[in-house]
């Protein structure tokens, strides 16, 4: 037994001479190797920390307000910033937030939303994080979160079919099914005819009237036209008022922004813009199941042959004869589509998104540039062929913001808000009569005539006055 004792402890007593020695030859094989000694790192505890977690303030419909506390053990926080992306967008977007350079701080970010350098819809999703540097140049960045920038003044009910959702508060759920429903079939007739299948979710946000719609649109929209229907926000939001839910002129409303999501996709990477305005509402208006007014404003400027050359079919000529912009404009559409088939459509919006001019692009699809589309349309509705311009050709017209019914959008964004069709008559504008011309000339002599008699008063009287106010010599 004491033997065993003594071997024990002679073993117990050997091992911190081995390890020891284990230790001296590895740093002797450490100097020896390359003149340094490599030690294991030791990791401070982080310097920089973030206090609770970070929130977001909805004050919808003028701005988000991210805040985030943190504190540093190394000396002042000096830069704090937010990092973006508008989804389904990937281009981030960042911020410096405003904050006290301390050791500790509370930091805030104000993302206006409602100005006219940036719109955002009801219902956009943000994924954001912070980014945090203090003195001594440590760095921190939080973890990724997502906001979704909802209008709380009303119980939104949601409903999905597919990549879409509805978001209602105001009709029956029968309605709002059949709302989803025509919107989904929307979407699936523009994606095959653009040739643009839209991979993501698209919101569309249902208002129960005009004015509780109108905080949630553009300042552009509603400066266009107070009376506005619906608003496309590319690339997948629309906004609409659409009462109850109920009837064809809500069920049209959907289809034709809609559209304009799709339009925006196909030539999403083309220059701002490269699609013609005219070819973008045809397409939006050929989505409607009735072009109503618009259908009967082109019809009577075609049986009076007063229809626009496509290079005049601007959207300065929109402002001023709204319902023949979009008749002609569907018509156009209509006469492509059933003329050539819609691949030669899709061939034709491939061509904007390389960013070709209007000429090229309608040359590449059809082998005519837009004088030759034209002139192929007039023949198919009974008209002769209109004489080719002899002025230079000038740019295209764009997706601009222009004073008409139709708002291409606020910045980083491409808004589409959509006039009503005209459920009356159609105000057409016929040629003027003699009888006009002549009550014009009348008028015009009699209001020359009041303002000369109006400019001798005044110089008498100024002559008197000026008589009256002298000071003796």
């Amino acid at each position: 037994m004491e033997r065993g004792s003594n071997i024990a402890g002679g073993l117990r007593a050997a091992r911190p001479r081995v390890v020891l020695l284990a230790a001296a030859a590895v740093l002797a094989a450490a100097v020896l190797g390359n003149g340094r000694i490599s030690l294991p790192t030791v990791h401070a505890d982080d310097p920089l920390t973030v206090s609770g977690t970070p929130s977001v303030q909805n004050s919808f419909p003028t701005e988000m307000v991210f805040t985030i506390d943190a504190a540093s053990s190394a000396g002042n926080v000096t830069d704090v910033q937010l990092h973006y992306t508008l989804v389904p967008d990937p281009n981030q977007h960042s911020g410096r937030a405003e904050f006290d350079p301390a050791p500790s701080v509370h930091a805030q970010f104000h993302l206006r939303t409602s100005t006219n350098q940036l719109y955002l819809p009801p219902f956009k999703a943000i994924h954001y994080y912070w980014t945090l540097v203090d003195a001594a140049g440590n760095k921190k960045q939080t973890d990724a979160a997502d906001f979704v920038y909802a209008d709380p003044r009303f119980k939104f009910k949601q409903i999905t079919n597919g990549n879409l959702t509805l978001h209602y508060y105001n009709g029956s759920d029968s309605a709002a099914q059949n709302i989803l429903s025509v919107g989904r079939q929307a979407l699936d007739k523009a994606s095959q005819l653009d040739g643009a299948p839209l991979d993501f979710p698209i919101e569309l946000v249902v208002y129960g009237n005009q004015a509780e719609v109108a905080a949630a649109l553009s300042h552009e929209s509603k400066s266009v036209d107070p009376n506005i229907l619906g608003q496309a926000d590319p690339p997948n939001i629309v906004v609409l008022d659409a009462g109850d839910l109920r009837g064809a002129e809500n069920e049209d409303t959907v289809r034709h922004e809609l559209t304009h999501l799709v339009n925006a996709r196909a030539t999403r990477d083309g220059v701002d813009g490269s699609l013609p305005l005219w070819l973008d509402e045809g397409l939006a208006v050929f989505g409607q199941q009735d072009p109503g007014g618009f259908r009967d404003a082109v019809n009577q400027a075609i049986a009076r042959d007063q229809v626009v050359p496509l290079r005049n079919l601007s959207p300065g000529y929109r402002g001023s004869n709204p319902d023949v912009f979009y008749g002609e404009a569907w018509s156009i559409v209509h006469f492509l589509v059933g003329t050539y088939g819609p691949d030669k459509l899709a061939k034709l919006l491939a061509a904007f998104d390389a960013s070709q001019s209007e000429d090229q692009a309608f040359t590449a699809a059809y082998g005519m540039n837009r004088d030759g589309v034209y002139n192929a349309w007039r023949k198919s509705v009974g008209l002769s062929a209109a004489a080719a311009p002899n002025a230079t050709q000038a740019p295209p017209a764009r997706n601009a913001a222009a004073p008409a019914p139709s708002a291409v959008g606020a910045a980083g964004s491409n808004v589409q808000a959509t006039q009503p069709p005209t459920t009356a008559p159609v105000r057409s504008r016929p040629a003027s009569s003699s009888s006009d011309s002549t009550v014009t000339v009348v008028l015009a002599v009699a209001g020359v005539a009041i303002f000369l008699a109006l400019l001798v008063i005044a110089i008498t009287g100024g002559l008197m006055l000026s008589k009256r106010g002298g000071r003796p010599s």
